[in-house]
């Protein structure tokens, strides 16, 4: 015959259970505390009853008794479990301690960092079924509701996951649960703990974040993806990669700069936070940057509040620069700045190296592209000097036989000026064809002596009389709508030139005016005696002062600027394009210094050009050979 238990005996029974739990989980605690276990008394029905408290849905066991009032220790008396609060040791945790049921829907209790890690109190996320789990997003909600089922055959799990916080924010941790089972072995709640590992997780997606934005790209490309990922996955306001320039100074080789890329710029390497960085290794400064280095130039350019920077070595250890980051605020603490460049510094340094070479290999192509250039345009003007040379002889040998048939005609205009009376009106008519075949035969000699240069014959040259007789000839050398002013001083002295030279000089100047000089403009040539001090114009400081006659031509034209002045004359530099050949002020500068003259010249863009030749005298003077009449 079976008897039925008394009720009072079923409640004591299950009382019993519910405290010797108690007291399990009273132990487990004081394990991961480190402090003593408190034994719970078994008290009577009454009293336990109220210690167990019903919901509509699940019960909610209180597992920490509420703290009783302990008095203050006597000195010397080390009592800790009685002048020490559980639930003030849970409350400083850092992490946060808890029991749920096994698929984790239900807390039982929540203690240590609850609000700081989800924004929410421990009793709200006690009496919200399901709200600690679906607290993670709902890609990590499913891995941990599968780390939950898997617990009777694992016993534990360790999860890393994300945690919605509850102003919006997303927080990384790990959590960590163990299984506990009845006496029965079945299931009776998971004890675990969440770990907050938010910087570390944030440090690692920024690694990613800038890798895959970069990409597959190598060389520069990837150093400026380098920079602006930065500056996205940091949430900062500047990123750069530098590397050395000179001795005292280094240079950005990339920047990203709000929102965008700079121009490289350079600044000091000898004081402030570069010295510091190549002294000794990494920096970093989270916040007071510009307090801690004043006026230091890189920090002002960057409006670095913040600033961290990581030393990029290559393979032997050389510094190659550095990459760093910069912010006008303090660096977000959820963040390990130092570690996000230490990770990328070693892919920064070999694409560095990569773009430092691929520099170099650029500039050595561009540098024998341009050396190939100039062989080819040398070759053409050696070409086109050859052919030139071709010409003018031809053109002296014409410009020979010509002059010896106007000594032919000159020759019977005399005869029939003879035979003439005095008084015939043709006698007028035959002087006029013989000064014009004069005048001929003096172009058609200067034009045998420039077609066949040879060596310089240096004698007493009257300038004035020179610069007269070539005049008819710069005057049909220049346009009608091109004025040719001619101011020669009286009374000059004779100068040491060669004939031939001094007529090619004032050709070569005169036609480089013209060409320069726009239509109603003033072309001027003029004559003076001068007399060059010491240090005049380049002139050396320690030559005596010297006498010369200066021949100046001055246009009104585009003028040159200060880098074409230096080239001018050197041997093919021309200013024409294919119009030129680059040899007449080349003629010129060899001409003048054989002579042993000076050259000076004045031009400034939109404002013409001046070039005055310094001739030497001749010490005794003689008789010049001026007027030249044809032979």
């Amino acid at each position: 015959m079976t008897t039925t238990a008394p009720i009072e005996v079923l409640l004591r029974e299950a009382l019993d259970r519910l405290v010797r739990q108690e007291q399990r989980t009273a132990a487990l605690e004081a394990a991961l505390l480190g402090s003593i276990p408190r034994i719970v008394p078994i008290t009577p029905i009454s009293n336990a009853l109220a210690q167990t408290t019903r919901t509509s849905e699940t019960p909610t066991v209180t597992l920490w008794p509420a703290p009783r009032k302990a008095e203050r220790p006597a000195p010397g008396d080390h009592a800790p479990d009685a002048a020490v609060s559980p639930a003030a040791v849970v409350a400083s945790l850092d992490d946060v301690i808890w029991s749920v049921s096994p698929d984790g829907q239900s807390v039982f209790f929540a203690g240590g960092a609850v609000e700081r890690l989800y924004g929410l109190t421990a009793h709200e996320i006690e009496i919200q079924r399901g709200r600690w789990i679906d607290a993670a997003p709902a890609d990590d909600r499913d891995r941990l509701r599968l780390a939950f089922a898997r617990l009777p055959d694992a016993g534990t799990f360790s999860l890393e996951h994300r945690v919605a916080h509850a102003s919006g924010g997303i927080r990384w941790v790990i959590t960590r649960g163990k299984l506990v089972r009845d006496s029965e072995g079945r299931p009776l709640r998971v004890d675990g703990s969440t770990t907050d590992v938010t910087r570390k997780g944030r440090t690692r997606d920024a690694v990613l974040t800038v890798l895959e934005g970069a990409g597959p790209s190598t060389a520069r490309d990837f150093l400026v993806q380098l920079a602006r990922y930065l500056c996205i996955a940091c949430a900062v306001r500047a990123a750069i990669v530098v590397e050395p320039h000179t001795s005292d100074k280094a240079r950005t080789a990339v920047a990203w700069i709000g929102g965008r890329a700079v121009e490289p710029f350079a600044f000091d390497t000898g004081t402030g936070v570069v010295h510091d960085l190549v002294a000794g290794g990494a920096v970093l400064v989270p916040s007071g940057a510009r307090d801690r280095y004043p006026a230091d130039p890189l920090l002002l350019k960057l409006r670095a509040e913040a600033f961290a920077a990581e030393p990029l070595v290559d393979a032997a250890g050389r510094l190659l620069g550095f990459v760093a980051i910069a912010d006008d605020r303090p660096f977000d603490t959820d963040l390990d700045p130092r570690t996000v460049l230490c990770a990328l510094a070693p892919r920064a340094a070999v694409e560095l190296a990569r773009a430092t070479e691929a520099d170099t290999v650029r500039e050595l192509e561009a540098r024998l592209a341009a050396a190939e250039e100039r062989a080819f345009s040398a070759e053409n003007a050696t070409r086109a000097t050859a052919n030139l040379a071709d010409a003018g002889r031809l053109a002296a040998g014409v410009a020979h036989d010509f002059h010896n048939m106007l000594g032919v005609i000159i020759g019977n205009a005399d005869l029939i000026h003879s035979a003439l009376p005095d008084g015939d009106p043709h006698r007028e008519f035959a002087d006029t064809i013989a000064r014009t075949a004069q005048t001929v035969a003096i172009v058609s000699r200067q034009l045998v002596a420039i077609g066949k240069p040879g060596a310089p014959n240096f004698a007493p040259l009257d300038v004035a009389a020179a610069l007269r007789a070539l005049e008819p000839m710069l005057r049909r050398l220049t346009e009608r709508k091109i004025a040719l002013q001619f101011d020669i001083a009286p009374g000059l002295p004779l100068a040491r030139a060669d004939a031939t030279d001094f007529d090619r000089v004032l050709l070569n100047l005169v036609l480089n005016a013209r060409d320069a000089s726009s239509s109603g403009s003033t072309i001027t040539v003029r004559a003076a005696a001068a007399l060059a001090e010491p240090g005049h114009r380049g002139w050396p400081a320690d030559a005596p002062p010297t006498e010369f006659v200066a021949v100046t031509v001055a246009d009104q034209g585009c003028g040159m600027t200060a880098e074409v002045r230096e080239k001018m004359f050197d041997l093919f530099f021309t200013t024409k394009g294919e119009r030129g050949t680059g040899l007449g002020l080349a003629t010129v500068s060899a001409a003048v210094r054989a002579a042993g003259g000076h050259i000076e010249v004045e031009s400034e863009p939109g404002w013409g050009t001046t070039i005055r030749i310094y001739w030497p005298l001749v010490l005794e003077p003689t008789r010049s050979r001026f007027p030249r009449r044809a032979e």
